[in-house]
Order: C-alpha cells, then structure tokens, then sequence
C-alpha cells in the first residue's frame, strides 16, 4: 500500500486532530503504533505501544481456522514480546493521536484513550471498530464504530436503532449504546467482556436465540418462499451460483401454517458471541439485525457458517439435533416443517451471499441444501 492511501485510510479511522508522520519526520508526541496487514495487503489491525492491557484483548481474539490462529498467537506473542518490528507482514506507523478530538467519538475522558483498532474487509460495508481504555484502567471502557465504505454509515447507525429496542423490549443482555453521531455515522458502545464462544452450538445458545422469538407475531413458509421467488426473479441463470436449485425449493416452499418471527440477528456466530463469567451469552455486531426474521434462521446461519470455515458440509452434528428438536418444540412448530423452514433458511443465507457477491460462501451453501436431507 503507497503512503498517500495509508494516509487517507488514517485520516478515516482516527478523529480530526490525528498527524501521521515518517520515521524520519516524527514529532516528539507521536509513538510507534503498528499496522498489522492482511494476505490481501489492507490493513486490518492498528496496535498501540506496547501495554497489558492491549495485550491482554489481543488474546481474547480467536481466530477459527487453523492457519489463522497459529499466526495470531505469533503476532500476541511478539506484541508482548516487544518483536513486532521482526513480523513480515507488521510495518510501524509514526502517529500523534494527543491532540485528537475524541469528543467526536463521544469519549469523554479527561486524557486521550488507549485505542486497539480492528479494520474491517474492504468494499462498501467497511468500518473501524476501536476498542478505547482510560489510561489509568485495565478494562475497556467503550467500543467505537467507525464508516469507512459507502454503505457501513448506514448499517452502523441501524445497529445502534436495534441495541435501543433491545435495551427497551428484550429480556437478553446486549451492548448498550452510549453515543450516536447521526451525521458522521459514528455510535460508541459498551464493551461486552467474556471470552468468545466456541464453535459448539450449545444449551446457553438456544436459550439465548427462545429469548428472541416473538410468540405474538407470526409469518410462514410461504412468505420465505415468496421473499427468495421475489430476489431471484429476473436473474440470469448462468450467473447466479445455484439459482436453479433455489428456483424448485421456492417451488416447494407454499404452506401457509403461521410459524412465530423472532428478532433475526443475522451474524450469530462464535466471533460474535461472548460468554460470561457466569456461562451466559452475549451477542455483539446487530449491524445484520432483521426485527422480522424467522424462526430457525441464527440457528441455521451458525452450523453454516462454522462449516464453512471448517470446509466440511454435514450441517448439524448429533448434539445440535436435539437442540433444534427443543427449539421447535418450545416455540410451537409443527415438527414436520422442520426440514422445510432450515432448507428455507440456508436459501435466504444464500440469497445475501449472491447479493454480497460472496460466490465461494453461495457455492457451499448450495452444497449444502444438497446435503440437507440428511437431516
């Protein structure tokens, strides 16, 4: 990446005040942060100095695939080591954040924050989200989000919609928000702590998604089948991965039985999930948030979205079928409709991966209804 992108890539994370400098120009207030880069070349995390409590967050992440992982405890281990400037693919970054007006991101700390920054995957729902620590404090204090692409102002500020409506309407624990800039784009957080879940769909899930069904509101198969008839009508065939698939399971998908909604959280996967001291779950990121989603939906996106990092294609191992039988028995679905409404589900995963551009994740979701029968 050449300097002046990196620049303007700076300027769109930090707060106005933020100078960048060259290792041979740094001004005395600026410190040695690092820009940790992605196999793509884009930076994806900004490190402060070396400091424990950082690196006490930085081994709370918890990177799934295997090649993943084994490099990021090599990056925490030469953080607390102080041997960043030996990683290939870590480069310093000489940047003054003293004079920076926090107050933008709703700080309101009597001195500047620490800050961890995660930088999110090119393309238009890009977005920062800053971790920020008082400087006299081991815990963190706030969690920033920040627009980066044409379309994460837009999200973020939904997000913030949905964490009130939760606050105000739901009996389950999610971030609190603490400030919104409805012009920038910006919203400021509570910070959920809890390691991440394992990839394990578990008691502590289920209940977690039983808490978000809606009992007095109802939809059907019928309008899932209608939604995913909608999106595909006038697509071409040949490019839109498994479009012909989809085409005869919306053929198929015509019962008009009421099933409950439930508020769909879109995104409900491990690295979204904490769990707490004592054994809950929290989920984090709503930016994918549905108030009218449908039953089964998270449920279904989490095996999907393991199995897709694990690369394999049996959907529900044996301990997640007796939780899916709770689930249905507990929210008042005919059993027999199961099949149909997780087939629906994995359809309607789909048609946002198309919508994303997401080939490789669309492909193996088709493969997947393929396998589905097996359930």
């Amino acid at each position: 990446m050449n300097d002046n992108s990196l620049s303007c890539d700076i300027k769109a994370v930090f707060p106005v005040g933020a100078k960048l400098y060259s290792k041979h120009t740094a001004a005395e207030n600026s410190r040695s942060f690092w820009i940790v880069y992605g196999l793509n070349g884009q930076p994806r995390w900004i490190l402060p100095p070396k400091n424990p409590s950082i690196s006490n967050l930085l081994g709370q992440w918890r990177p799934y695939g295997a090649l993943s992982f084994l490099m990021w405890k090599f990056l925490v281990f030469a953080y607390r080591a102080g041997l960043l400037n030996y990683v290939p693919f870590v480069q310093p970054l000489y940047l003054d954040v003293s004079n920076c007006n926090w107050c933008s991101y709703g700080w309101l700390g009597e001195k500047p924050p620490l800050c961890l920054t995660y930088v999110g995957t090119p393309g238009k729902s890009r977005k920062a989200v800053m971790w920020l620590l008082q400087n006299t404090e081991t815990s963190v204090v706030q969690i920033a989000k920040i627009p980066i692409g044409t379309n994460s102002k837009r999200s973020i500020l939904y997000e913030s919609k949905i964490l009130k409506n939760i606050e105000n309407d739901l009996e389950i624990t999610a971030p609190k928000v603490i400030y919104t800039d409805n012009v920038r784009g910006v919203s400021l957080q509570s910070f959920v702590h809890g390691e991440s879940s394992k990839p394990h769909f578990s008691v502590i899930h289920l209940n977690y998604l039983l808490a978000l069904v809606y009992s007095s509101r109802c939809t059907s198969i019928r309008k899932i089948g209608i939604m995913l008839s909608d999106f595909i009508e006038g697509r071409d065939a040949k490019n839109s991965i498994g479009i012909e698939v989809i085409r005869d399971l919306t053929d198929r998908l015509n019962d008009n039985t009421p099933i409950p909604t439930a508020l769909q959280h879109g995104d409900f996967c491990p690295w979204n999930l904490k769990v707490q001291d004592d054994g809950s779950l929290t989920a984090v990121d709503w930016e994918a948030a549905d108030v009218i989603g449908f039953p089964l939906y998270d449920l279904v996106y989490f095996h999907a979205a393991i199995n897709y990092h694990l690369k394999t294609k049996v959907l529900f191992p044996p301990g997640s079928k007796v939780l899916i039988a709770e689930y249905v028995k507990q929210t008042g679905i005919n059993p027999q409709f199961t099949q149909q409404i997780i087939a629906a589900c994995l359809a309607l995963n789909w048609a946002k991966c198309i919508k994303a551009g997401d080939e490789f994740r669309a492909q193996f979701l088709i493969d997947v209804i393929y396998k589905n029968e097996e359930f």
